[in-house]
């Protein structure tokens, strides 16, 4: 996948604005947005699958953290009887 921030961040003699206004003529070139800065029907369905796919790759780790928090409540009571018990 091409990176693309570099070349969009400020630089000396380019303005913010110059900046947008290369990202919207991008975005309408691959037909992202209309000719009124609108979002179209194939930026809408680009938007949605990537959400899509963002979701997809946040569930594994997500899960994992939910059932590592799990895992550290069940073996809590467990831990605090043998630190009681004056094991290390």
């Amino acid at each position: 996948m091409r990176r693309i921030r570099a070349d969009l961040t400020d630089s000396p003699g380019v303005t913010r604005a110059a900046t947008l206004a290369t990202m919207a003529d991008r975005m309408r070139g691959r037909g992202f947005i209309d000719d009124t800065g609108q979002i179209t029907n194939t930026g809408r369905e680009t938007r949605e699958r990537i959400e899509a796919l963002t979701d997809d790759l946040a569930a594994l780790p997500h899960d994992t953290l939910t059932e590592l928090d799990q895992l550290i409540a069940d073996l809590e009571p467990l831990a605090a009887a043998l630190a009681a018990a004056g094991s290390e």
